[in-house]
């Protein structure tokens, strides 16, 4: 939850994925050398098939690089509160709370260094369950 967070910045990680040792360090080396950005996407390191189905055209597959993983984001708590946190929907939740910031005027950048480690071979995990179904 959210509003349970303290700091002013938020950060993800999903059970069965990891972060590199300087994944946090390097987040905070670019809040502080660009404090005027709100969010910060690490591209990750895909352990596993890197093709998942496209929010956007069911049945399809994109490759990670073109999606948004909830551990690829460092995010201002007070604009995560500002709109709601993320919506309630079936899939893609990251892309929907995008959208949403964005509309909020949402100042992003990029990390160059894929320090999130995204495992996309666990039986339980949604992307896997929607490639056996589609």
């Amino acid at each position: 939850m959210i509003e349970h967070a303290r700091a002013p910045w938020v950060v993800f990680l999903d059970s069965d994925d990891e972060f590199e040792p300087n994944h946090l360090a390097r987040h905070r080396a670019a809040i502080d050398a660009a404090p005027e950005i709100d969010l910060w996407i690490s591209p990750v390191r895909v352990v596993g098939n890197p093709l998942v189905p496209c929010a956007r055209r069911p049945g399809q597959l994109i490759h990670i690089d073109r999606c948004l993983g909830v551990g690829m984001l460092a995010v201002r708590r007070e604009l995560l509160l500002a709109v709601g946190g993320f919506p309630e929907v079936d899939y893609a939740e990251k892309s929907a709370l995008m959208s949403r910031l964005r509309a909020h005027g949402l100042r992003q950048r990029r990390l160059s260094e894929r320090t999130y480690v995204y495992h996309r071979g666990h039986v339980d995990s949604l992307t896997h369950h929607r490639l056996l179904a589609g």
